[in-house]
């Protein structure tokens, strides 16, 4: 079932690329302020035009860890612009399987982020990155992961 949820994600992924507004590509530290599961981890996260009166962008995404933790989600942002500059606040509810790493105690985790970025060149995006993954403790138990990344974007 998991293989099917992770193959049936990655081929909306596939087909939504054709249409992303933009694309994120990072790197950093999963659970980076606990130390005791702590692991390298990659993500990626598409974003689409906001069509409202609120500048929501629809998102979806993607993170693993070295760990073999990974998760899939889709949810929302919202760009603020300051010249060069970027801060963009995100949240979205998704699928996490901890693999061989720490166990966030529920498949359903929500995953809310706050990326400060500068346009370094026309389009391109550098931010950096804090999230927190937490089951809102609808799990047995929930001790939720904090994470720090860098990520690049392309917008198009």
């Amino acid at each position: 079932m998991k293989k099917l949820l992770l193959s049936a994600f990655l081929l909306i992924l596939s087909v939504s690329f054709a249409n992303a507004d933009s694309i994120k590509i990072g790197s950093g530290k999963y659970d980076a302020d606990q130390g005791t599961y702590e692991s390298d981890m990659l993500e990626v996260t598409y974003s689409f035009s906001a069509n409202n009166d609120y500048g929501l962008e629809p998102i979806v995404g993607a993170l693993k860890t070295d760990a073999d933790a990974f998760m899939v989600y889709a949810g929302v942002k919202r760009d603020f612009k300051l010249g060069r500059f970027v801060i963009s606040p995100s949240f979205a509810p998704g699928y996490y399987d901890d693999g061989d790493g720490k166990k966030l105690g529920y498949h359903l985790e929500f995953k809310s982020q706050i990326d400060v970025g500068f346009e370094i060149v026309d389009g391109w995006v550098l931010t950096y990155a804090l999230s927190h993954i937490s089951n809102a403790s609808l799990g047995s138990t929930n001790p939720g992961a904090d994470n720090q990344m860098i990520f690049l974007a392309k917008n198009f």
